[in-house]
């Protein structure tokens, strides 16, 4: 294929290290669920071992809609390949038509024992199956055979990124940030790009649950919640291919840790600004657009306190004010109940924890000003 072939991502997570989860494959078919957000006709899908222990040898692969398009993955024109230990590859390129905002589903058999090393914590999900190699079946458009097989949520394994060839002035938001924005939000946003004829621009989601800016976790949890955002700034964001707008959500995790929550004491405002002035820094000189977020109101965790609200507001108000972003997304704002700010709208409120429910969820979507994506 032409080398001056412009690529451009269509779906992403950020690669984590998921051996914690104690999860083995043995003689079995993984189907794992992806949300696409840009059309294209010619794709390419990034496969992980980046935290592996040992080569990740996948048997065969496949890529399908259910009841629809079916398409073979090859590996230097093979259907089998082995990653390397803490390497990730690229499948050939597929003739494969995708469209925007539609689900689709990459089989991976998996022949002998394998570690679940690599992958991410997502609201999307896979399917196991029993045993054996059932991606014939599939390739019979029985996507039947889907609902028969054991049902696993919040797990993406072993795929990090889908790519399609740039039909015309392509481009992609990377969202990057923590808890607060990995809740699935993201597929609203997808959808009033859709309904506003936005139909150019990707949305990549470098999110990770448990993520903190500043810090990473100790050592038992770094693996499932990633590096500082500031260490994985140039993996996770400025290597996604197409990048031309990132939306910064940062700190709710740095606030509200449940990692190493006696670092909050000798936290304060001024090094999350600091985070994130060195992140809009990096991003400007790229001549990346940048959307600021600010946090929402997170009164009902088990560590609240009046330091935690002070800083939340501090880095608020720096936010809205400082001029830093191309836009402001005020989540806060937008979220919060006026009476007392410290707090969600009822309407947001999911009651557990200080989680936002699913309108709240809607309502972070509608919060973008999609004016920015017009600018390009």
């Amino acid at each position: 294929m032409n080398s001056k072939i412009k690529w451009v991502g269509a779906f992403s997570v950020s690669a984590t290290n998921l051996t914690l989860t104690n999860i083995q494959f043995k003689n079995e078919t993984i189907l794992i669920k992806l949300n696409i957000t840009l059309k294209g006709r010619n794709i390419k899908i990034k496969f992980s071992n980046l935290y592996g222990s040992l080569p990740l040898k996948i048997k065969e692969a496949c890529i399908f809609k259910e009841n629809s398009a079916y398409s073979d993955i090859f590996f230097n024109g093979g259907h089998e390949v082995i990653i390397p230990v803490k390497e990730e590859i690229y499948s050939d390129p597929l003739e494969f038509s995708v469209t925007a905002d539609e689900n689709y589903w990459v089989g991976l058999y998996i022949e002998n024992f394998t570690e679940l090393s690599t992958g991410n914590f997502s609201f999307l999900s896979y399917y196991i199956s029993e045993k054996g190699n059932i991606l014939d079946e599939l390739k019979n458009k029985n996507s039947d055979i889907l609902h028969k097989n054991e049902y696993r949520n919040h797990l993406i394994p072993f795929v990090t990124n889908i790519e399609v060839i740039d039909e015309g002035s392509y481009s992609s938001l990377v969202i990057f940030g923590d808890s607060g924005i990995a809740n699935g939000w993201h597929h609203h946003l997808v959808k009033r790009f859709q309904e506003n004829n936005i139909h150019n621009t990707a949305v990549l989601s470098q999110e990770i649950n448990g993520n903190r800016l500043l810090h990473s976790c100790p050592d038992q949890l770094k693996g499932l919640y990633g590096s500082s955002g500031l260490s994985r700034f140039e993996k996770d964001v400025l290597n996604q291919t197409g990048i031309k707008f990132l939306l910064l959500f940062p700190g709710i995790n740095d606030l509200i840790s449940s990692c190493k929550t006696e670092e909050i004491s000798s936290l304060n405002g001024n090094d999350i600004i600091n985070a994130l002035k060195i992140c809009s820094t990096i991003a400007k000189e790229r001549q990346i657009s940048i959307i600021g977020c600010t946090i929402p109101p997170v009164y009902g965790c088990k560590y609240y306190s009046a330091k935690m609200e002070s800083i939340r507001t501090a880095v608020n108000f720096w936010i809205r004010t400082s001029e830093e972003f191309d836009s402001v997304a005020d989540f806060d704002s937008f979220l919060c109940n006026p009476e007392e700010p410290e707090k969600l709208k009822k309407d947001f409120d999911k009651r557990e924890y200080f989680y936002i429910n699913d309108e709240g969820i809607k309502a972070m979507a509608e919060c973008i000003d999609l004016k920015i994506f017009n600018k390009k």
